[in-house]
């Protein structure tokens, strides 16, 4: 073999490696299980454990990297293990959810009505991705989401809880009618906003 076909085999490999798919991991402790999950299933079969542990390495935020900084290269695994200490633990991912329901406020418009409760369903796939869903169905957690909700909503949820007698019901059971019915009142407050925008008037 000689040194130019080496040096274009090389080259070759580098081409390989720079084209093909890797996925990227936030620092968000939420995303983490996704993250862990798409990268074993996109970028680790077929490759060399070095390989594995160099795209692992360069798919977290740098000012993460120096986590892995004792690992060797080809240990992905463990490497993966370090992330999941830091970043997969169940109180980790409450206390996120938990944090970002206090900063939410509370909806004063269609559009900001969506986002709100897009922001809830998210935190529901979250919790539900590393099969702790249960943990932010209980009734601490559904108060801070009754609290953020607008007056008329807060109303409406109440006449369900009184009619359907959820407060003596399972919390999961409560919090999955919840989330239902979350998810109409989204549907009506999209669809004032798409007759709004039909007839160009602002939300």
């Amino acid at each position: 073999v000689t040194t130019r076909q080496q040096s274009s085999g090389a080259k070759e490999s580098m081409i390989k490696l720079d084209k093909a798919p890797n996925v990227e991991f936030s620092g968000d402790a939420r995303d983490f299980a996704t993250f862990k999950s798409d990268f074993e299933k996109i970028v680790v079969p077929g490759r060399s454990d070095h390989d594995i542990g160099y795209r692992l390495k360069q798919s977290i935020p740098s000012k993460h990297r120096h986590l892995l900084s004792n690992f060797e290269l080809s240990d992905h695994k463990g490497m993966m293990e370090k992330l999941k200490t830091k970043f997969g633990t169940k109180s980790l991912i409450i206390m996120n959810v938990i944090g970002e329901l206090e900063k939410m406020k509370r909806p004063e418009s269609d559009p900001a009505f969506v986002s709100f409760v897009e922001k809830i369903e998210q935190m529901e796939r979250d919790v539900e991705a590393v099969d702790h869903r249960d943990e932010m169905a209980n009734e601490g957690i559904m108060t801070k989401i009754e609290d953020k909700m607008p007056t008329t909503v807060q109303d409406k949820w109440s006449d369900i809880v009184v009619d359907e007698d959820l407060e003596n019901s399972p919390s999961s059971a409560k919090f999955t009618r919840l989330m239902k019915f979350l998810g109409k009142f989204k549907d009506k407050a999209e669809y004032h906003i798409s007759k709004h925008e039909a007839s160009g008037l602002k939300s």
